[in-house]
């Protein structure tokens, strides 16, 4: 999978960097902006996985809410970077 995580970054940006990895890596690719302490807003996206599932479990576990197409979705979500990796890894 390929991930970022910024604090600042626009929404477009974050739509591009997802897109772009898209086209690179076949798993999840997910970009996550903001700090731990006041959560994330993210974008993931992927070509052959239903990020919808994705989502359901990632907001299930971080209390986030969100939800798209099943090629990409968008949300947001507290929790912390380790432990999102940690589970986007095991989904991957």
């Amino acid at each position: 999978y390929v991930c970022i995580f910024e604090v600042t970054l626009d929404s477009i940006a974050m739509r591009n960097f997802v897109n772009a990895a898209m086209e690179q890596c076949d798993g999840i690719c997910g970009a996550f902006i903001g700090k731990e302490e006041q959560g994330y807003h993210y974008i993931l996206g992927s070509k052959k996985l239903d990020m919808r599932e994705v989502s359901k479990k990632l907001n299930k576990c971080f209390h986030g809410k969100g939800g798209g197409k099943p090629q990409m979705v968008q949300g947001s979500l507290v929790g912390s970077e380790e432990e999102i990796r940690s589970m986007l890894a095991d989904m991957a």
